[in-house]
């Protein structure tokens, strides 16, 4: 075997296992559905509400806003007058932005 076909096998092998990962790793499974609430208030976000296919309605600083989501293993991304932010899914089925959004958790 040539040099150029070891690299083209090693390369495909490497793309499939790549795949395979994030294919595992995408949780289509993981719905997110009814209300969110930030842990003692929350500074700015007071709470998400989830609802079928993909809506989120958000309130922060009393305003309430609607937007869209996106599931991605334990990503859940966020996009809002195109801004997206990205919440990470904890094993309590938390959501937590690590910033100043803050942590929202299942009412």
């Amino acid at each position: 075997m040539s040099p150029s076909q070891t690299m083209k096998i090693l390369s495909a092998a490497i793309l499939g296992g790549a795949l395979a990962c994030v294919a595992s790793g995408a949780r289509a499974d993981t719905k997110l559905e009814g209300t969110y609430l930030a842990p003692e208030g929350g500074l700015i976000l007071q709470k998400m509400v989830f609802k079928a296919p993909n809506i989120v309605t958000l309130t922060m600083m009393t305003q309430t806003m609607r937007g869209t989501y996106t599931v991605d293993g334990t990503d859940v991304i966020i996009s809002m007058g195109g801004q997206q932010t990205v919440f990470t899914l904890d094993k309590k089925g938390c959501l937590d932005s690590g910033g100043v959004m803050g942590k929202v958790c299942k009412a």
